[in-house]
């Protein structure tokens, strides 16, 4: 099977504003502005591993060209022609800072186009092949008011599926179960609005989050048999909303650096399950507690913990809490070339778990129990230790990230 993306070019139009502070002085200056003409050209080349033996095909080219007319000191217009790339997506971001006396707003909008084409035994599966033109506005407006500073923040993002959901293989795991790909699903689009606020060393937080077309656990009966499943993925008719509160402190004690973090999630989703209602709206609490301590002679010693209640999410029920401890000694030698740490993890020996999955065709119960307490040393030299220049992000990050 091999997958390649197409992508096209696009244009996006902007018009963007600033808002200017003027500062006098004891002495006047008066700058004469002039409209002009501001030229962008790029362009490049990849090269995509992947099962055709076409070397063409894994070339893919890029491009881009800007035009922007200044014909105010204060205001533009900028005309942009870019990220043609074959075989791949096109985004084209757009973003502008428009500052305050009392804070900053930010607003942007990014265009994305991307072409799927589906191919099996290299043969063309125009069914299963796709194109997505999608818009993703974000605003966000910062302010400081005294010792408080808030951030009121939009944004739109798809989360698209692993390539292993996509695949149309069949996997065997017992005589009752099976698992497959979906060829046929589709990206999740998330709309999100939070609110945060911070205070010293205080922070605290509500964020409330759409989930169009999202991707969810389900299943059907194996054809030629009553008792056996066929799970795999597929995309929820309905949005899915969702609703996360977040408070935290990480104040400094002396040698003493603690961290806590209280968190409450909470969905709201309704479905069918063998013929009945299911409400999927229990909050889900998390409590993590961090510590770090800097002891003499270079000992750093953390203990962290972490607690997750019962609760909802997405179709999975957790009906028993769990209860995680972790605990390190670090040591460092050699102006910090040779580093020694000793550490015990799940020292409660609580992490076993109780799961109810629901579907339209099934409900399963799952439990899980892990006896997965561990200790070790490790040792970490670094040779010629230098800090990188580089500060980008590889364009194949998120697509490596979906393996």
């Amino acid at each position: 099977m091999k997958k390649l993306q197409l992508m096209v070019a696009a244009v996006l139009l902007a018009l963007s504003g600033s808002v200017a502070f003027a500062q006098q002085s004891k002495t006047d200056e008066t700058l004469e502005f002039r409209p002009h003409w501001n030229i962008g050209v790029q362009g490049g080349a990849a090269y995509t591993l992947g099962e055709s033996s076409d070397f063409g095909k894994l070339i893919s080219p890029a491009a881009a060209l800007n035009f922007q007319w200044q014909f105010h000191h204060a205001f533009g217009l900028r005309l942009g022609l870019g990220g043609w790339q074959a075989k791949m997506a096109t985004v084209l971001p757009e973003e502008h800072i428009y500052p305050f006396r009392f804070g900053s707003l930010t607003a942007g909008l990014r265009y994305e186009h991307i072409g799927f084409r589906y191919y099996e035994n290299e043969v063309f599966k125009e069914d299963q092949s796709r194109t997505y033109d999608n818009f993703y506005p974000n605003a966000s407006f910062s302010a400081v008011a005294g010792p408080f500073q808030f951030l009121l923040n939009y944004s739109a993002k798809t989360t698209r599926p692993h390539y292993s959901y996509l695949s149309n293989s069949l996997i065997y795991i017992d005589r009752y179960c099976m698992q497959k790909g979906n060829p046929l699903l589709r990206p999740e689009m998330n709309h999100d609005v939070s609110f945060a606020a911070v205070w010293k060393f205080v922070q605290a937080g509500i964020s409330y989050q759409t989930v169009k077309n999202a991707i969810l656990d389900t299943g059907t009966a194996q054809e030629g048999t009553d008792n056996a499943i066929v799970i795999y993925h597929d995309n929820f008719y309905k949005n899915i909303p969702t609703m996360q509160v977040m408070v935290a402190a990480t104040p400094t004690i002396g040698i003493w650096y603690p961290r806590l973090t209280l968190a409450l999630v909470k969905q709201w989703l309704t479905m069918e399950s063998l013929g009945e209602e299911i409400k999927l709206n229990q909050a889900l609490p998390v409590i993590q507690f961090g510590n770090t301590l800097t002891l003499p002679k270079g000992f750093t010693l953390n203990c962290d913990y972490t607690f997750q209640g019962k609760g909802d999410s997405r179709v999975y029920r957790l009906q028993k809490s769990t209860n995680t401890l972790n605990a390190s000694v670090r040591k460092s030698f050699f102006k910090n070339a040779l580093a020694v740490e000793v550490f015990a993890n799940n020292i409660l020996d609580d992490e076993s778990t109780e799961t109810r999955v629901y579907s339209k065709s099934y409900s399963l119960r799952q439990l899980s129990k892990m006896s997965m307490r561990t200790y070790g040393v490790t040792l970490r030299y670094n040779f010629n230790t230098a800090q990188s220049k580089y500060k980008g992000t590889g364009a194949g990050k998120s697509q490596k990230a979906r393996m």
